[in-house]
């Protein structure tokens, strides 16, 4: 999968040097559960975060954060398989998530979004 680097196969001694060759960037996918018509998964927004990401590798090595597979869905909450969190939990957690990716030691976090719901979240950030 070319320059991807997976966080979640990283040992705690690979940080180092996956920040070295990533230039201490980290891109975390984020999609939503959430209906999409008849003909494709709930899981649609977080398939195409997930391979964008992977893409993206193709040409400049990143570390990849395991997806966030969650995003405001307030409005298809009556719809089965579509999971629907707080605004205010979404925030906080991506907050944390931020806080502890810097913490390990990335400069640079993208936040690719592939749900057409996230931008009011998302641009607090």
């Amino acid at each position: 999968m070319g320059n991807a680097i997976f966080w979640e196969n990283l040992r705690e001694p690979d940080f180092s040097e996956a920040i070295e060759k990533s230039k201490g960037v980290c891109v975390v996918p984020i999609g939503a559960m959430e209906k999409h018509g008849a003909h494709m998964p709930v899981g649609t927004d977080n398939i195409i975060a997930e391979k964008t990401a992977i893409l993206a590798a193709e040409k400049e090595p990143v570390v990849i954060f395991p997806t966030f597979r969650f995003g405001d869905v307030n409005t298809l909450q009556n719809f089965r398989g579509s999971i629907c969190f707080s605004t205010k939990l979404l925030f906080d957690y991506l907050t944390e998530l931020c806080r502890e990716i810097a913490r390990s030691g990335f400069k640079k976090i993208l936040l690719l979004n592939s749900h057409g719901g996230n931008p009011p979240l998302l641009t607090t950030f």
